[in-house]
C-alpha cells in the first residue's frame, strides 16, 4: 500500500476519534445539513451545533452563514470565536427560551411565580436579609434584572405576581432575540431596517390586541359617568398627534425663550463610535464589539449626563430636547436642540468634544466629522420646530401634521399600528425624546384640565398659558412663581403594603388647586368577551393603577381631561388642534 494512502487512512482515523469525542463532550448534539453545509471541518461540527442549539430556527442559517464567511476568510478558529460570542450572553438564564412563544411566556411566568411563593411560605428563609439574598438569586438564575429600589416585602410581591413575569420576561426574551437578530446579519439598511422584520412584526401585532383590549373595557367613576376606554387613550399623549403638537408647542416656546435670552440655538448630532455599529452599509463591520442598542444607549446617555455635570459645574446654563433614533443597523443616534448663552458656546462645544470624541477612539477615521456635528439653527429655514419635525414626525407617527415624508423610506409603512423606529425603542427600552433645562410639562397638562379660570389669582398666569397654548407665557409665569404638583399617597392597587403618590392637582404658597377631583376604575363592558387569547401577551397592568381621571391633559384631545357630564361628541371630548 502506498505511504501517502497509509497517511490519509490514518488522518481518516484521527478525524473520526476526535469528532467522537467531541461529540461526547459537547452531547451529541444533532448535526443536520445547514451544520454539514456551512462547517467544513469535521470535528468543528459538534461543537458549531452545541452552541446554536438554543438559537430559534429564524435565526439560525444567518448565523452559519456568518460562520462560512469567517471560516474561509479568517479561519476555523476565528469563526469559532465568533459564533460563541455572537450567542454569549443571550441565553443566561435556567429557563428563559428566546424560541418561547406568547404562550410558553405567560406559562413560565405563572410557574414560576407560584415556585417562588412555594419557597417563600416553606420558611427556608425568614431574615429579611436571607429573603432578599434568595429573591436575588432566582434573578441572578434565570438571567433577569431583579425589582430595583424596591424593599425586601416589595421584591417579593412582584416576585409572586404571574403579571410582574410576565412582563420582564417578555421584554427580556424580546430583547435578547433582537441581539440574536443583528449578530445574524437580519438587521441593516438592506434587511430589516432599524430592527429586525420578526421583531417589527411581534410588536405591532402586540400593540393590535392592546386596541381590542382598550376597545373591550370602559371607564366609570363614583358619580355613574362612563367612557370608551379607548376614547381616554386617544385623548392622552398616547395618541401620535397629541404628542407631535405638544412637543412643537414647547420646541417654538422654548426658542422664544432663547432669542429673549440672546442665545445662540444649535442643531447637534451625537452618534457612537464605529465599534458599536454592527453593519453601517449592510456589510458586517469587523471592528463591531457585540454593543447592543441598549449598550450603545447607555453610552449615549452617560457621556451626556457628564456633558451636563461639567456644564452645571461652571456655571453655564442651557436648555433644549434631544430625540433618539436608531441607524439602519439597529446602532442608535442623537439629534438634539441646543441653546446656550453666546459667551459660553465654545466651553459648551468643548465638553460635547471632550466627552463623545476625545475620550473614545477620537483617532478612527471619520470620527471628527461625524462623531459631533454641529449646525447653527436658522430662523430663514423655519427655526427650531422646522430642525425637529421630521425627527418627531418619524419617530412617532405624526404624519397628519402637515409633514410630507416618503413613508416606505422612513420605516412608517401603511397599515402598521407602529413605525418602525418606534418599534425599535419599544425593543430595546429606549425613551426617545426628552427635554431639558427648561420647566415640567406636568404641571402644564394638570392646569390644562381645568375649564374654567381659577377663583385664587396665584394660579391665573399659569393657567391661561396654559389653557391659550403657550408654552413661552407658561415657561415665563412658571420662572416667576413657580408651582408644584399637589400629591397625596394612597394604598397601592396592585401590590400590598406599599402606596403610591398620586396626583390631585397643583399647589403654592398654601393654596391649592384640584384638577382631579373623581376616581376613576375600569372594567370589561356588558356582553364583551375577554379579548385575551391563549396568543395574547397584552398586560393587564398597562390600563390599571391609582390614576383618579383618564385623559392625558395634554396638547391634543380633551384640552382639559374628561369631567362629569362629557359625553362622546360633545365639543369638550372631541380633539382641540386649532389653537
Amino acid at each position: 500500500m502506498m505511504p501517502t494512502v497509509i497517511l490519509a487512512q490514518e488522518r481518516d482515523a484521527l478525524t473520526r476519534a476526535v469528532y467522537a469525542d467531541e461529540m461526547r463532550r459537547w452531547g451529541n448534539p444533532e448535526i443536520g445539513p445547514e451544520i454539514i453545509g456551512n462547517v467544513r471541518h469535521v470535528t468543528a461540527r459538534p461543537y458549531v451545533a452545541s452552541t446554536l442549539a438554543s438559537v430559534p430556527d429564524e435565526f439560525r442559517g444567518h448565523l452559519l452563514t456568518e460562520y462560512r464567511q469567517q471560516d474561509a476568510t479568517e479561519g476555523e478558529q476565528a469563526a469559532n470565536t465568533w459564533i460563541r460570542d455572537s450567542v454569549a450572553g443571550l441565553f443566561e438564564g435556567e429557563t428563559l427560551n428566546l424560541s418561547a412563544s406568547d404562550e410558553d411566556v405567560r406559562n413560565l411566568a405563572k410557574t414560576t411565580a407560584a415556585r417562588v411563593e412555594k419557597l417563600l411560605l416553606s420558611g427556608v428563609a425568614r431574615a429579611e436579609i436571607t429573603v432578599r439574598a434568595m429573591l436575588l438569586n432566582i434573578c441572578d438564575r434565570l438571567g433577569i434584572d431583579y425589582p430595583k429600589g424596591k424593599s425586601t416585602s416589595g421584591m417579593a410581591a412582584r416576585m409572586t405576581a404571574p403579571r410582574w413575569w410576565r412582563h420582564v420576561l417578555s421584554r427580556e426574551t424580546l430583547r435578547r432575540r433582537e441581539e440574536v437578530a443583528i449578530r445574524a446579519g437580519l438587521v441593516h439598511a438592506k434587511a430589516g431596517q432599524y430592527l429586525s422584520d420578526a421583531t417589527f412584526h411581534r410588536l405591532n401585532q402586540k400593540a393590535r390586541r392592546d386596541r381590542l383590549f382598550l376597545a373591550a373595557y370602559e371607564m366609570f367613576n363614583e358619580r355613574g359617568d362612563v367612557l370608551e376606554l379607548a376614547e381616554v387613550f386617544e385623548a392622552g399623549q398616547s395618541n401620535p398627534k397629541h404628542r407631535f403638537t405638544e412637543m412643537m408647542i414647547r420646541t417654538k416656546g422654548m426658542e422664544t425663550v432663547a432669542e429673549e435670552l440672546g442665545w445662540a440655538g444649535l442643531f447637534i448630532t451625537l452618534t457612537c463610535p464605529s465599534r458599536m455599529h454592527p453593519r453601517p452599509d449592510g456589510a458586517r463591520n469587523r471592528k463591531f464589539d457585540g454593543t447592543t442598542p441598549r449598550q450603545a444607549h447607555d453610552h449615549l446617555q452617560t457621556q451626556w449626563e457628564n456633558v451636563r455635570a461639567a456644564l452645571h459645574r461652571r456655571g453655564i446654563e442651557h436648555m433644549g430636547v434631544r430625540v433618539e433614533e436608531p441607524h439602519k443597523d439597529g446602532a442608535p443616534h442623537w439629534h438634539m436642540l441646543f441653546f446656550v448663552g453666546p459667551r459660553d458656546e465654545r466651553e459648551a462645544l468643548a465638553m460635547f468634544r471632550e466627552y463623545y470624541l476625545e475620550r473614545f477612539d477620537p483617532d478612527e477615521p471619520g470620527a471628527k466629522k461625524h462623531r459631533i456635528q454641529v449646525e447653527r439653527i436658522d430662523k430663514a429655514k423655519g427655526g427650531a420646530p422646522a430642525y425637529l419635525a421630521k425627527y418627531i414626525t418619524k419617530n412617532i407617527g405624526g404624519i397628519e401634521a402637515g409633514q410630507q415624508l416618503d413613508l416606505q423610506a422612513e420605516g412608517l409603512e401603511p397599515g402598521n399600528v407602529l413605525p418602525r423606529p418606534a418599534a425599535w425603542a419599544r425593543a430595546h427600552g429606549v425613551r426617545q425624546f426628552s427635554f431639558f433645562g427648561t420647566v415640567k410639562i406636568t404641571l402644564w397638562r394638570e392646569l390644562r384640565r381645568q375649564r374654567e379660570a381659577p377663583l385664587e389669582a396665584v394660579f391665573l398666569p399659569h393657567w391661561q398659558a396654559a389653557d391659550a397654548g403657550d408654552w413661552h407665557a407658561f415657561s415665563k409665569a412658571q420662572t416667576a412663581a413657580p408651582l408644584s404638583l399637589w400629591t397625596e399617597e394612597r394604598p397601592s392597587g396592585r401590590y400590598p403594603d406599599e402606596t403610591v403618590r398620586v396626583i390631585r392637582g397643583v399647589e403654592r404658597g398654601g393654596h391649592r388647586l384640584e384638577t382631579r377631583e373623581h376616581t376613576w376604575e375600569m372594567r370589561r363592558k356588558a356582553g364583551i368577551s375577554d379579548p385575551w387569547t391563549r396568543v395574547n401577551n397584552c398586560t393587564r397592568g398597562a390600563f390599571e393603577g391609582p390614576g383618579n381621571r383618564p385623559g392625558g391633559g395634554g396638547w391634543g384631545g380633551d384640552r382639559h381631561g374628561f369631567h362629569p357630564g362629557v359625553k362622546s361628541g360633545s365639543d369638550h371630548a372631541s380633539p382641540d388642534l386649532h389653537k
